[in-house]
């Protein structure tokens, strides 16, 4: 296990000191401008307590996990750093298929040296833990700062397309429990998290400000490249859910209805053809997600959890056919944001799960018997709402169709808990409003 004694308390304290200070700072020369700016200081706080409050739960509670690992290895390649800065970036840019004799050598003790996601999880580790002098909780403290970065750009993105009071989506999108805490830690789950939301952000910049800029493309391509490398899965979601909004946007700024009927086909059939060609390149170059191995891992998954029994979840027989696939949609859809039910509760962690996705639960209900047929014609006259809901069913069926474990899953959705929730608030402001943007 990590360690944790007056250094690592006393280095915290430290780092928050410079943390916040520069946040202060920040704020004050944004606010004069961007009154929204005033949740600024809150929505860091979240995150820093989701991080301390991560660490003290894996340390004290979990006594294992993948972020000890990912700790392990950031930890061997700092002691590399520090005894030769050569040898440490000669590891840093090695993979097991192009690394030397040498290099081997230095990594021989790190368990996830093989596996490309891990790996490369663990070279994202060793940068920050070398300004976290090997302390389990400052870097998680560090991490939990690269989280809101991403939380606060999508807080941003959301605020800048809808009319949704600035109080209500700060509180409906920086304080999510499961997003503080699984989204401030040592974890893979963190950095595609805070990269979805910065994507989204220059995305929307680019494609609906016209807002081009050198930088906003390269900061797009880099952690678009990081998450196809830790979680492929969510770029095979986000592209045509994006882009499915965009034409949305698009198709709505055509006034005249004849030219809309000639040019709206056009517009779809290319943002059609371009998702399905990215999405068939991404993953044929993913081994694991190619089609035919989906069946494999999805039944290894399930297996796997039921083997070990604890917070496992089963959604029945399953028939990998296409049909057998449709049939669990709404099953998977219900795991990933409505349960667990509060009589599935095993253990603390699970309860305060529980008791979030019954708050969704309850608010989904409200909105539905509120808004009953006219839900749907709400939805589809707004492109972020249209983006979000493709997002969050496709985003949140995947992973309730492949986690088979309600730890496990409380983990892999929070990418999409943003979005989901953004659709939850806007419901909830329409009262007395109009209903498009």
């Amino acid at each position: 296990l990590p360690e944790l004694g007056l250094f690592d308390f006393c280095l915290a304290f430290l780092y928050l000191c410079l943390i916040y200070f520069g946040a202060f700072l920040y704020k004050n020369k944004k606010i004069e401008t961007n009154p929204e700016y005033k949740y600024f200081i809150l929505g860091l706080t979240a995150k820093v307590i989701g991080a301390i409050g991560f660490t003290m739960v894996y340390i004290f509670y979990y006594g294992f996990g993948d972020s000890f690992l990912y700790f392990e290895g950031a930890s061997i390649l700092t002691k590399i750093f520090y005894n030769s800065p050569l040898e440490y970036f000669q590891v840093l840019f090695s993979t097991k298929e192009t690394a030397s004799i040498e290099v081997l050598t230095l990594v021989s003790e790190i368990s996830y040296f093989n596996t490309v996601a891990e790996w490369f999880m663990v070279r994202i580790s060793s940068v920050v833990n070398i300004l976290a002098f090997n302390s389990y909780l400052t870097i998680n403290l560090l991490f939990a700062i690269i989280s809101f970065i991403g939380a606060w750009k999508l807080y941003l993105f959301f605020l800048n397309h809808s009319n949704i009071d600035k109080k209500m989506l700060a509180i409906g999108l920086l304080f999510i429990p499961s997003l503080t805490f699984w989204g401030s830690g040592l974890l893979k789950d963190t950095v595609t998290l805070s990269a979805i939301g910065i994507i989204t952000f220059y995305l929307g910049q680019i494609v609906f400000y016209k807002k081009l800029k050198i930088t906003s493309i390269l900061t797009i391509l880099f952690l678009g490249y990081t998450v196809y490398i830790l979680k492929t899965y969510i770029i095979l979601v986000f592209i045509p859910a994006f882009t499915y909004g965009s034409y949305h946007y698009y198709k709505g700024k055509i006034s005249n209805r004849l030219l809309r009927s000639i040019i709206a086909p056009l517009m779809f059939s290319t943002i059609f053809i371009v998702s399905f060609f990215s999405i068939k390149s991404i993953s044929e170059n993913s081994s694991r997600y190619k089609i035919d191995d989906i069946e494999t891992r999805m039944t290894g998954f399930r297996t796997w959890h039921k083997t070990l029994g604890g917070s496992y979840y089963d959604l029945g027989d399953f028939d990998y056919t296409t049909y057998g696939v449709l049939k669990k949609i709404p099953l998977a859809f219900n795991v990933t944001f409505y349960r667990p039910y509060l009589t599935e509760v095993k253990n603390p962690v699970m309860a305060l799960n529980a008791i979030e996705s019954l708050m969704f639960l309850l608010v989904s209900i409200y909105i539905i018997l509120r808004f009953n047929i006219r839900l749907f014609k709400i939805i589809f006259s707004n492109y972020v709402l249209v983006f979000c809901l493709i997002f969050s069913i496709l985003f949140g069926v995947s992973v309730g169709m492949t986690s088979y474990n309600f730890g496990a899953l409380s983990r892999y959705k929070i990418p999409c808990l943003p979005f989901f929730v953004f659709m939850l608030l806007y419901f909830l402001s329409l009262k007395g409003k109009k209903t498009t943007l």
